[in-house]
């Protein structure tokens, strides 16, 4: 079985792709299925320790925060990062997208 080898930090739903991303101080990313609990996807961050998500209400992608105060957003179906903010100079404490999915808060 494979889990997160420390503290999980966050996790949300994804509820369009019936996932949960999850975050850990292991410095991954993890994706795992809702219905059958089997890990989909892992990203490794050996740099740049993850600490908050955010998924979007309706497209298959996810916001996550760093302690670098970077953001970055993941597409789930290419498994590929498609962008990276650096607005922030403090790690990012908590993200959440709005329920319209138009807007992300970002909280350092």
């Amino acid at each position: 079985m494979r889990s997160h080898t420390d503290e999980v930090l966050a996790m949300d739903f994804h509820k369009l792709k019936s996932n949960i991303v999850s975050v850990s101080r292991d410095r991954t990313i993890r994706l795992w299925d809702v219905n059958t609990l089997e890990e989909l996807y892992e990203f490794s961050s050996p740099v740049d320790q993850p600490l908050c998500v955010s998924a979007h209400p309706n497209l298959p992608i996810f916001a996550c925060g760093f302690e670098s105060g970077k953001m970055r957003i993941f597409d789930i179906d290419s498994t590929e990062v498609t962008d990276e903010f650096s607005q922030f100079n403090k790690p990012l404490r908590s993200l959440s997208y709005d329920n319209t999915g138009k807007l992300l808060v970002a909280c350092a």
